[in-house]
Parts: C-alpha cells; structure tokens; sequence
C-alpha cells in the first residue's frame, strides 16, 4: 500500500491524483464522486474499500489488477474494470469479494 495517499479525512482536498495509481480508486483518479449532487466530494470509505480490494487480490494472484504501460493505460483499466477475474489463484467466493471491493463509482463525463 502507498501511504503516500493517505489523508485524515477532515483535512483532504475534494480530490486528488498523489501517489501510486495502482491503488487509487476512481474518485481519486478523475477527482469525480456519482454519489455527491455536484459531482465532487471528499474521499471516503468506497475509496478506502477500493484500495482494499487492490490489495487483497495482489495478495491472492501476486500481481496488480489493474496494469499498463504507461499511466494512462492503468489508469484506463481501473476505470473500465478491466482486470483477470478469473486466475487459477482465487477461488469464487475470492472473485466475488474482488469484484464487490472493485466498484466504478465514479462515471467521469
């Protein structure tokens, strides 16, 4: 985990794209939050819950979700869901803990 990323929750801008991208969620990524009426709110537990699901499935298959080579195409990725949902290291109950940890909340216009 990149703790570079890490806030108190009281003193974080609306948003921001610091540190590592591998576990940042789409909120952090596109500065954009589809639960807020303006669009733009302060990170919380679904970004939390994001990194979290980045981490347990590195820890589970070894590598990364969501890779690319370059920062664009992570970012790409992270955003269109697009990872291996089915490697030989998770079992179902793991995938579907995964995949309801990786959640698109935010729909950049």
């Amino acid at each position: 985990m990149d703790w570079g990323l890490a806030r108190r929750v009281d003193q974080q801008s609306a948003s921001f794209t610091e540190g590592t991208i591998l576990y940042a969620s789409p909120e952090q990524l596109t500065g954009y939050n589809a639960d807020q009426a303006w669009g733009r709110a302060r990170l919380g537990p679904p970004a939390d819950v994001w990194a979290l699901g980045v981490t347990l499935y590195e820890m589970l298959v070894g590598t990364p979700p969501f890779r690319g080579m370059t920062r664009e195409e992570i970012v790409a990725n992270a955003l269109s869901l697009n990872y291996d949902t089915r490697p030989e290291a998770l079992s179902v109950e793991a995938r579907q803990l995964v995949d309801a940890m990786l959640q698109a909340r935010a729909r950049p216009d």
